[in-house]
């Protein structure tokens, strides 16, 4: 199985993050760098965001778009299911990417 994570920078708590989904008509994240199995990724995984250190939700991934910012720098936007999946809070180690 493959899944991606992602520090949510800026998000204090699951309620804030959820405050900010509901006031959005759809989500996305985006990324400098397409993963290398794409793909496989599209089939049925999901991003799981990290909020203070802790591994806390997670999101169905629908699609990979690629865009430019600014016209010079490619990044890639994936398009999130607005459904938030809540999780048992685990301690994820950012450095080594990793849950402890």
């Amino acid at each position: 199985m493959l899944h991606i994570m992602k520090v949510a920078i800026g998000i204090h708590d699951i309620t804030y993050l959820k405050n900010i989904k509901n006031n959005k008509y759809h989500d996305y994240v985006l990324t400098r760098f397409i993963p290398k199995q794409a793909d496989e990724i599209l089939k049925n995984e999901s991003l799981y965001r990290i909020i203070n250190g802790n591994l806390c939700c997670r999101q169905k991934i629908i699609d990979f778009v690629s865009n430019t910012r600014k016209m010079v720098i490619p990044v890639y936007k994936f398009y999130l299911k607005l459904k938030l999946s809540l999780l048992f809070l685990l301690q994820c180690d950012l450095f080594k990417n990793d849950v402890i």
